[in-house]
């Protein structure tokens, strides 16, 4: 491969950008658009938040369509075909891919659906390229063997040296800015902002265009001609190498400790090393083939047998991963995490299985494979998205009719809450718990809401009913003086993922029975479920109210000590009396290891407590009170957690 550095005066420059606008002239243009675009956002502080989610999605799917762009480009420019011509067709077949992808990208942008949706598509069509010009060869099962290795190493080795070039853009000029910055003490408020338009300058901008000169031509896909990169052969030579070696003997290792212990037989970490190992591997193994056709050397002896004993290898490694994975799926069904285990786990043995039985071993099988596998699971109904949350869903509606809380018929569905916590198996209980949790998680409780229809829409409008009441100014954002003076009116922010399904589990009692407890020395969490019930505070009959916080930081007279359990009153003359309260404690405790989570129901957290002739009522806001009552004079564990208590009470005479 040529010195990508050299060359670089005025004349060649213009001949470079020449070739690279009438060579990918699409491509120049969204990266010019791309830069325009996140120049507007560090321009404008949008209030409008549809405007800003707008101009992401077009953000990330016209990165999308750039890799796109220029994949059509090289594909053509393979064919035997007019090259004009038919660019045209396949980027207008761009612009399509474009719009679709922008309809199907929903607005919210921070789902995890959206995400692992855009960076799938990233993934398959950056990958693409690594094969674009030899789609026709794979279809036809030719040998192109050599000169597929060549371009395969001259378009990593673009990927990795523009990614150098855009750090050193970023990081040298945003140095010089800093320095002038600094030295002339420049006091401009949206000073700060340069840093920002010379960042993605480089990175959205002249990066790619560089990136795009150094391309492999027409020419060069079927050019033998073998440029050496020094410092790639170093890195395969002297650290992939010997560091997959070192790796091979850490999991061999390994599995000979899980076969002569079958109860611990094996973890799931297993699952995910293999996999990362073994991709590395395959890595290691395309740029390895120069030592194959260049093995004159008898000192890369090493590096061939490598070559010759890996498919071999992975099998073993590839049964202890599919065991794993097995257990999991059996016990708990899929994830996305298990699906791209199993995924990667059956590309890896399609790979190995060619390599071992097949006689050309062809390098473009590795890639080309491996994005026909990411296009599959990134496509419904079998997406990485799609299918798991299906059989999460699916599974959770079983242990709803094993629980006898879910009855379903042809033309209706009722939800029948249990009365009590004990009235289903602990085990039954937990897995229920643990799919609403992952499936409300998994998509903002869209699924949860259509299977617990009445718990979540009282929910929905008690939420809505406490925020409007408790935001004195939300009717003030609807009005004409608001509106003229070119506000936008804030969204109500809704209920939390969190929210429903403490709601939900909380409703048809079923828990996690995971506590809250570590250990003897940790602080337990209690929280007022219906907090803003609280307010205002039904006063009526009594004397006064007192905020109670631990620690005391007023001059009440009354205070609370939760070391002790004490509620603590100062009398005249400085004498001070403890009342004992440590049955309310004890009460916490418990409510709180009998709930599926630290939140409490408001009526559960008022005590009465007699004294003297007084008649006080306490109401909790919050507490975190330590897991076992602690003796006064125990200030190591004092000194390690710093405990606090928010509780009202209420002063009567008897």
């Amino acid at each position: 491969m040529k010195n990508i550095f050299s060359g670089f005066n005025k004349e060649e420059l213009q001949k470079k950008i020449q070739v690279i606008i009438s060579r990918f002239p699409f491509a120049v243009v969204y990266s010019t658009v791309l830069t325009i675009l996140f120049f507007v956002l560090i321009y404008n502080s949008f209030e409008n938040q549809i405007l800003i989610e707008r101009i992401m999605r077009v953000i990330f799917t016209w990165i999308i369509t750039f890799f796109l762009s220029v994949w059509a480009t090289l594909f053509v420019e393979s064919q035997d075909t007019k090259y004009n011509h038919w660019d045209i067709i396949s980027q207008v077949g761009v612009l399509i891919f474009w719009a679709l992808f922008y309809y199907f990208l929903s607005a919210d942008l921070e789902s995890m659906n959206n995400i692992i949706f855009f960076v799938l598509t990233l993934f398959w069509v950056t990958s693409f390229l690594f094969f674009a010009p030899y789609i026709n060869n794979i279809i036809e099962n030719s040998q192109i063997q050599e000169e597929y290795y060549i371009y395969f190493y001259s378009v990593s080795v673009v990927f990795f040296i523009s990614f150098i070039v855009w750090w050193a853009l970023a990081l040298l000029w945003n140095g010089a800015i800093l320095a002038v910055d600094t030295l002339f003490d420049i006091n401009n408020s949206g000073y700060s902002d340069t840093y920002w338009y010379w960042t993605v300058l480089s990175l959205v901008f002249f990066t790619p265009l560089f990136w795009l000169t150094q391309l492999p031509t027409r020419d060069q896909f079927y050019d033998n001609n073998f440029n050496e990169n020094v410092f790639f052969t170093f890195l395969v030579r002297f650290i992939a190498i010997p560091f997959i070696y070192v790796y091979f003997i850490i999991l061999y290792a390994y599995s000979i400790k899980v076969l002569l212990n079958f109860w611990d037989w094996p973890k799931w970490e297993i699952s995910w090393m293999v996999i990362l190992f073994s991709i590395f591997w395959y890595i290691t193994y395309i740029f390895s083939y120069f030592f194959e056709f260049n093995n004159k050397q008898t000192n890369y002896s090493f590096i061939l047998t490598f070559r010759r004993l890996f498919p071999f290898v992975v099998i073993p490694q590839l049964a202890m991963l599919f065991y794993a994975i097995w257990l999991r799926i059996w016990q708990y069904d899929l994830t996305i995490n298990r699906y791209f285990v199993f995924v990667f786990g059956i590309w890896l043995l399609v790979i190995s299985l060619y390599y071992i039985i097949s006689r050309k071993k062809s390098l473009v099988f590795i890639p080309a494979i491996l994005t026909l596998f990411i296009v599959i699971i990134s496509l419904w109904p079998w997406s990485v998205y799609d299918l798991p949350l299906t059989r999460q869903i699916s599974r959770l509606e079983n242990n709803l009719r094993d629980a006898r809380i879910l009855t379903d018929s042809i033309e209706w569905r009722r939800i029948t809450p249990l009365e009590n916590y004990a009235d289903i198996d602990e085990n039954l209980s937990k897995q229920i718990y643990d799919g609403i949790e992952y499936t409300c998680n998994f998509d903002n409780c869209a699924k949860i809401k259509k299977l617990f229809p009445e718990i979540t829409q009282k929910l929905d409008a008690k939420d809505f009913k406490d925020y409007t009441e408790n935001n004195w100014n939300y009717e003030y954002y609807g009005s004409k003086d608001f509106i003229n003076n070119g506000w936008e009116k804030p969204r109500y922010p809704g209920v939390s993922n969190w929210e429903y399904i403490s709601k939900i589990t909380d409703s048809i009692k079923v828990k996690s029975y995971i506590t809250w407890i570590v250990d003897t020395n940790t602080l337990i969490n209690i929280y007022r479920n219906d907090y803003t019930d609280i307010f205002p505070i039904d006063v009526r009959g009594y004397e006064s109210i007192v905020n109670l916080w631990f620690p005391n930081t007023s001059k009440n007279n009354i205070s609370i000590d939760i070391y002790s359990e004490s509620l603590i009153i100062s009398q005249n003359w400085g004498e001070e009396e403890s009342i004992d309260i440590s049955s309310i404690f004890s009460s916490l405790r418990e409510l709180q290891l009998n709930t599926s989570n630290c939140w409490i129901d408001g009526d559960k957290l008022s005590f009465e407590i007699q004294w003297k002739t007084k008649t006080f009522k306490l109401l909790i806001w919050s507490a975190n009170i330590p897991y076992e009552k602690w003796a006064i004079n125990n200030t190591t564990q004092r000194d390690r957690l710093y405990g606090n208590i928010d509780w009202y009470i209420l002063i009567k005479n008897k």
